[in-house]
């Protein structure tokens, strides 16, 4: 970043802050002042603590966000109430509105249908659930929590919805 000029280091620093990876330190900073500070002082990354980083696809495929795994070294010494949440997300990401995996799990799903094979998804709780089903070649979506919503519902819907022969 800091071999580019400063009109295109704002434009990757702007890219990064809103796709949520990138969070400014100072927010009443100035752009002259910036030019004169070191970058390390103005910002820092979101997921800054080691965390593993999924990125989340829409059904489309595009990348609609991030979500951070927190990942300990040993069996925590600290009270529960001390430790980082084991997920963080990208701000502004609204997990209701996204099924983990649903872009990929949907190609699968028509590659079983225009082979006229028994379809079956499977939805499961986390994201390495889904990944780990579709390492092992089964169509599978993640809710990222607990509840589905009704927009997840759809999303399920639309996926199951293929008719015979599309692909």
């Amino acid at each position: 970043l800091r071999a580019e000029s400063f009109g295109r280091q704002q434009e990757l620093i702007d890219g990064l802050m809103a796709s949520g990876l990138l969070v400014r330190m100072r927010p009443d900073t100035k752009v002259a002042k910036q030019a004169s500070l070191d970058l390390g002082e103005q910002f820092r990354d979101y997921f800054n603590d080691g965390r593993v980083l999924v990125p989340i696809h829409s059904v489309e495929n595009a990348v609609v966000g991030y979500a951070g795994r927190f990942a300990a070294d040993d069996t925590p010494t600290e009270p529960v109430s001390r430790l980082p949440a084991k997920y963080l997300l990208t701000p502004g990401f609204k997990k209701a509105g996204v099924l983990f995996n649903a872009g990929r799990a949907s190609q699968l799903l028509k590659a079983t249908v225009a082979t006229d094979e028994f379809r079956t998804l499977y939805l499961v709780e986390g994201f390495f659930d889904a990944l780990r089903l579709q390492c092992l070649g089964l169509a599978a979506v993640a809710v990222m929590g607990t509840s589905l919503s009704d927009a997840q519902k759809e999303i399920l819907t639309s996926l199951l919805a293929l008719p015979r022969g599309e692909g």
